[in-house]
């Protein structure tokens, strides 16, 4: 629809590929901190000249930003710090070549996506009593990380969310039951029920042990989890897409970005450790303002 090209870089594919389509010079480059951050320390002439950096975004920013996470990401924005205040990486200052060389910080923009950057555990039963605290702590935090040349405005469209930050078309359910029962109601659940159905779990044993139950009941379940290939990740995300009545088995590394159009139900099989990790998990479902439902299985003092 446009002249404007946009390529993939992510871990697990083709480095020289990768290489390749980056040569071409993209408008766009979506990726993975880890890979983009890698071809940067090998000096990527596309990556590495930021002077004509235009907009610099994170998905999922609070995720990225967490401590612990993502070191990869921090070398990238001290980088396009570094960009921004004259200096190279290690501090020294850059040389000046051409005075009509556009600088970085006169075209720059810092944008950051997320469904719960205004959502705090402390605000899990009501989240417009802490959303003003929380704005102030999480936009205080980023602006210490993030390259930010003015105050950062806030825009914040989940007004047409319920109290729990899931989406209104989004109906969930909890089945107040003890560990042993769980496999029941999920094979009566699953028997009962006709569409896209996203299983989660906390632990890769977990997923594994709940496809082999399923297995034995001639369930055919597709598995994601972190230390899955990359290509049998899409491998198995193609064939959950392909079909109009699937089972998908994930641990939480689906539960952020995945867009898999026609998901009807989420299973919360085990509880998420998280106020924002469960909306991320809802999220998966009721997308684009369809209808969609989250069951959990656990024990209610659990859920609260």
């Amino acid at each position: 629809l446009t002249e404007i090209r946009a390529e993939l870089v992510v871990g697990g594919m083709s480095n020289q590929k990768q290489e390749r389509v980056l040569k071409r010079h993209p408008e766009v480059v979506v990726g993975t901190p880890g890979r983009i951050w890698e071809l940067m320390s090998e000096q990527n002439e596309h990556l590495v000249e930021l002077r004509s950096l235009q907009m610099f975004i994170l998905d999922e920013a609070d995720r990225m930003l967490e401590r612990g996470h993502f070191a990869e990401l921090r070398s990238i924005i001290d980088l396009v710090k570094s960009q921004s205040s004259g200096k190279n990486a290690d501090g020294r200052k850059k040389m000046k070549k051409k005075k009509k060389r556009i600088s970085y910080t006169s075209t720059v923009q810092v944008m950051l996506f997320s469904a719960t950057m205004t959502l705090t555990d402390a605000g899990r039963e009501n989240v417009s009593k802490t959303r003003e605290r929380s704005n102030k702590t999480m936009l205080n935090d980023l602006k210490r990380r993030l390259p930010f040349r003015q105050k950062p405005i806030l825009i914040d469209i989940s007004k047409k969310q319920q109290k729990n930050g899931i989406a209104e078309t989004v109906s969930d359910f909890i089945v107040d039951c003890v560990d042993e029962d769980k496999d029941v109601y999920l094979y009566y659940f699953l028997t009962q029920s006709v569409g896209k159905t996203l299983v989660f779990v906390n632990s890769i044993a977990c997923l594994r042990r709940l496809s082999a139950i399923l297995g034995i009941l001639e369930f055919k379940a597709n598995l994601l989890h972190a230390k899955m290939q990359q290509r049998q990740r899409l491998k198995n995300l193609e064939r959950f897409r392909a079909s109009k009545n699937a089972v998908l088995i994930a641990s939480d590394v689906a539960a952020r970005g995945l867009d898999i159009q026609g998901v009807e139900y989420i299973v919360n099989y085990q509880l998420p450790r998280s106020a924002e990790v469960y909306i991320h998990r809802c999220g998966r479902t009721g997308r684009a303002g369809g209808e969609g439902m989250c069951l959990s299985l656990g024990e209610r003092c659990e859920e609260e």
